[in-house]
Formats: structure tokens, sequence, C-alpha cells
């Protein structure tokens, strides 16, 4: 099966949706259904090279940004998407340093909503760039401008599922690669090719200096909290409201004070729940 022309830099996975997205030199995000082993679709837009992907389940959308400062919302194929918005660029915004500066994003990750128990909590978009800045963005305020419905985890499709699903059916066409002059601003992207205010359509509700330069980020979500690792050869976890809760270094260093508590009771017991749930369904045990 045909792929990227040019090297891979960046892959993702979406459980609900069932997709994979590979990105690379090429300009390139290629969208596969793991389920078919098939390529449902691209988005095309970039054209130098991606720095990171990452699914937003539970909705049908992927986040892709660029070497370029981009940071990109794209609809994926899915019947909660309308048809118009799929493989299409939603929301395009240039990553700010200072006025005028863009900073590349390096990585990012993603903290969904839901009832907690506790109230709402918002779905929450974390970036990290070479300047070593972390912003926690609302992606609150989008979902509902576009009006963009979650969607439930569906089970893997049997084999014969899947045997009958493939019937007659082909992988897309690849386009060739992007020219080093073609843009967001030349090619047909949809509704969100046009630069935006990415401030106010996914506002910051936290910004803070983390590292020399952010290398990867790591969302703990059952407690809502943050690992950031940088190429200053540290390794933090923090709080959304960017407080330090602990870091992890190499060589003598003072000693800062240790606020990460890990629950692990509460993991076990998560993970209990999970399994009970998971055998009532099977019919293998009581309820949870």
């Amino acid at each position: 099966m045909k792929g990227h022309a040019k090297d891979i830099t960046c892959a993702a996975c979406s459980f609900s949706l069932k997709l994979v997205a590979t990105s690379g030199a090429d300009g390139h995000i290629l969208v596969w259904n793991y389920g078919l082993g098939l390529l449902e679709g691209l988005c095309k837009g970039h054209s130098q090279d991606l720095t990171h992907l990452q699914f937003l389940d539970p909705y049908p959308l992927l986040l892709s940004t660029d070497i370029l400062g981009n940071v990109c919302i794209w609809g994926m194929p899915n019947q909660k998407c309308p048809p118009e918005h799929r493989f299409k660029c939603l929301l395009r915004f240039k990553n700010i340093l200072l006025h005028n500066v863009y900073s590349v994003v390096l990585h990012a990750c993603w903290f969904p909503g839901g009832d907690s128990g506790e109230g709402d909590l918002p779905d929450l978009i974390v970036t990290g760039d070479e300047s070593g800045q972390l912003k926690v963005r609302s992606l609150q305020k989008f979902v509902e401008s576009k009006k963009i419905i979650a969607v439930a985890e569906a089970p893997m499709p049997t084999l014969t599922e899947l045997r009958l699903r493939r019937r007659g059916v082909t992988n897309i066409p690849l386009p060739p690669a992007p020219k080093p002059h073609e843009s967001f601003s030349d090619m047909r992207r949809g509704p969100g090719a046009d630069l935006s205010d990415g401030d106010n359509e996914m506002p910051i509700l936290y910004n803070w200096h983390a590292h020399e330069s952010v290398k990867q980020l790591h969302a703990i979500r059952s407690k809502r909290e943050l690992i950031s690792t940088g190429f200053d050869h540290l390794v933090r976890i923090w709080s959304l409201d960017g407080t330090l809760l602990g870091t992890l270094r190499q060589g003598n260093t003072l000693f800062e004070e240790w606020l990460f508590v890990a629950n692990t009771e509460a993991k076990i017991e998560a993970i209990n729940d999970e399994a009970t749930e998971v055998m009532y369904n099977l019919g293998l045990g009581p309820p949870p």
C-alpha cells in the first residue's frame, strides 16, 4: 500500500474513530482506517514538515502543527461530522510568541472534558513550543460554534464484517506532494483555511515558561495534570494552571519541593470498575 512520498514524521491514533493519521515531509496528512486497512482520505494544506498530530477524541477532530508555526484543526470522517467538514481545515492560526513573531509547536496533549462528579470539566488542549512556553487552550467555544458532536467509541468489527466491508473497496489515489509555493491561502482547504485569531477561537486559559524548549508532553488525565520534557534535560510535572508539582533532573542540583501525589488506590479502583463493566457486557459477571 503506497503512502507518503517523503519521510513520515508524525502519527496519531483514534480509538473512537478507528483511524490512524500519518504525516511527513511531503506536507500531507493521510488518514487510514485501521480496521479495514484502507486509506480513508487526506488533509491538504501544510506545505512544510509537520511536527505533531493529535486526535481530539471523542470529537471527530484532528489537530496538526508544522514548522511554520501553523496550528490546524481538521474534520474527520464520521456520521457526527458534516460531509462538508470531512478532511477539511476547520480552524488555522499561528502560535504567537510576540507581536508578529511565531513559535513552532513541537508537541501537544489533550484533556477531554466531561462530568467529573464535581461539575463539568472543559475540553483543553495544551501545546508546547520551541520557545519553552506551555499554553492551555479551551476547545469549548470552537466545538459549540461548529456544532461538533462527540463520538462514542464503537467496538472493533469482526473479521467477517471486515471482509464484507472490504469487498469492492479500494484505496483513494494519492495526490502529488505540494509544491513549495502552495499554502492554505491558495489551496481549497475548507471553511477554516484562512488565518484566524487563535486566541479568540480557542482562548488561552494559562500560559507559562516551562523549559528552554519543549520536547514532549504527556497528559495525566485522571488527575488533570501534565508531564513535560525539554531540551534542557528536565522532566517536570505541572497542574493545568501552571503550578510546578515536581522536577526530575540529572546531576547534583538543589532539592525542590515535590507536590505530585500518585493516587494509586483511585487508579486501581478505576481499572477494576472498567473490568467489571467489560465482564458484564460479555455476560460473564454482575452489573457494575
